[in-house]
C-alpha cells in the first residue's frame, strides 16, 4: 500500500490534483491510501502518526511554506518522496535543495493529469526497486531478498518457487493465484498458468515463437491464453522507462 499525502492551501487547487492522482491510480491499478491536507502543521501531525511514502506538495502557503515543510522532513531524514506541485516553475532550480523526486507545473488540467499519471509510474517503479521479500522457507526458515532479484515465481503443487537472476531456487508453500494480484504491483505478470515474471528482468518478448528472455539467459515459454494481455503490458511497462 502506498501511502500517499496532498498538501495545498488553495481549495479549488487542492481538489483539482487530489482528483488526478486518484484518476492515474485508478488507470494504474495501484494500491494507495491517498490523504489531503489544507496545511503543513496537519500533515506533519499525521505523518508522525504513520509515515507516507509520498507528498505531492504545493511551495507557496501561509504560515509554513512548501520548502520550509521539506527542510523539517529532510532534517529528520525521513525516506519520503517529495513531488512539488506550483505555477512558479522558475522555482525549480531552487527546489534542488531539497532533493525533491519530481517537480510539476500547475497548468491546463488535460496535461496537468498526465503529468501526474506519468510521475505516479515513476514512483511506483522507484518503490518497486527498494521493496523487500521475506520468504518462509522449511523447516521454519526465513530469507529477505530484494524483490528486483526475483526473476520468476512458479507454482509447484502446493509450492512456489522463486527463481533469482543469479540461478538461486528458494520454495515456500503458497499459492500463485493468491499472490498474483498483489505482485502485479511491483511489476509481476502472468505469462503462463504456472509462472509470473518480473518485467524489470524481462530482456525481450517474442511473439513469433511466443517466449520471454530473462536477464540470466532463462527462456520461458508464453501461454497463449495470456499472450494478448502479457504483450500489452509489457509494452506499457517500457513505455513508464523513457
Amino acid at each position: 500500500m502506498i501511502r500517499i499525502a496532498i498538501v495545498d492551501d488553495e481549495p479549488n487547487e487542492r481538489g483539482n490534483i487530489s482528483k488526478y492522482v486518484e484518476n492515474g491510480i485508478a488507470m494504474l491499478r495501484l494500491r494507495c491510501d491517498v490523504q489531503v491536507f489544507t496545511c503543513a502543521k496537519d500533515f506533519l501531525q499525521a505523518n508522525q502518526t504513520s509515515p507516507f511514502h509520498v507528498v505531492f506538495l504545493d511551495i507557496f502557503m501561509p504560515e509554513m511554506d512548501g520548502f520550509a515543510l521539506s527542510k523539517l522532513l529532510r532534517e529528520k531524514r525521513q525516506e519520503i518522496l517529495i513531488v512539488y506541485i506550483t505555477t512558479n516553475e522558475h522555482l525549480v532550480f531552487d527546489s534542488f535543495d531539497y532533493q525533491p523526486f519530481q517537480f510539476l507545473r500547475k497548468r491546463e488540467p488535460d496535461a496537468l493529469q498526465a503529468d501526474i499519471i506519468q510521475t505516479l509510474q515513476k514512483i511506483q517503479r522507484y518503490l518497486t526497486q527498494s521493496k523487500v521479500l521475506t520468504l518462509m522457507l522449511p523447516y521454519d526458515k526465513h530469507m529477505t531478498i530484494p524483490l528486483q532479484d526475483v526473476e520468476s515465481i512458479a507454482s509447484e503443487l502446493h509450492y512456489l518457487l522463486y527463481t533469482l537472476k543469479d540461478g538461486t531456487e528458494l520454495k515456500c508453500r503458497g499459492n500463485l493465484a493468491e499472490i498474483e494480484s498483489e505482485m502485479e504491483n511491483y511489476d509481476f505478470i502472468r505469462v503462463h498458468r504456472s509462472y509470473l515474471v518480473n518485467l524489470q528482468n524481462v530482456t525481450q518478448f517474442i511473439t513469433q515463437k511466443r517466449i520471454v528472455k530473462l536477464r540470466s539467459g532463462r527462456i520461458l515459454s508464453v501461454g497463449r491464453k495470456y499472450e494478448h494481455d502479457a504483450l500489452k503490458q509489457y509494452k506499457s511497462y517500457l513505455r513508464t522507462l523513457v
